[in-house]
């Protein structure tokens, strides 16, 4: 599919399976994005036919870019998010306990450990805000959030 043929059918935003170093079926144990397009799909370089996606820092070429159904997306998340909770474990410390516990520095650096947790388990696709994430109402780190702030 060229830019053109995927601009028409595909809005920005649109939800993918993007595999930024090669497809599963050439290179199995390559990583999968579950992500969405952040731009409209262009031409690089006058011969490759790209898009930009959310999460990643390169654009990636259209043959290795796979739209979804929301359906999909959601239970490609969830799945990843589950295995992530598998892999790492839970949050290790509320953020309220780490006020309480750590010195100015100390408190900066579980803030950003933090944050970089709560990219890695949450669902929803956070928009970087300033020094904080915006969740969606389902979403298990939201739902963190709340129950510190309480």
């Amino acid at each position: 599919m060229n830019a053109a043929e995927f601009n028409a059918l595909y809005e920005v935003g649109v939800p993918v399976f993007a595999y930024p170093g090669g497809r599963p079926e050439d290179f199995p144990s390559d990583r999968r994005l579950v992500t969405r397009t952040r731009s409209r799909a262009s031409v690089l370089g006058g011969h490759t036919h790209v898009v930009w996606v959310d999460g990643h820092s390169a654009c990636i070429a259209l043959s290795h870019v796979d739209p979804v159904t929301e359906d999909e997306f959601m239970a490609a998340r969830e799945a990843e998010t589950a295995a992530a909770v598998a892999e790492r474990g839970t949050l290790p410390m509320r953020v309220a306990e780490a006020q309480q516990t750590a010195g100015d520095g100390e408190l900066a650096r579980a803030r950003r450990y933090i944050a970089r947790l709560e990219a890695a388990l949450c669902i929803c696709l956070p928009v970087r805000q300033v020094d904080d994430y915006l969740h969606a109402a389902d979403c298990p780190v939201a739902a963190e959030r709340q129950a510190v702030a309480r």
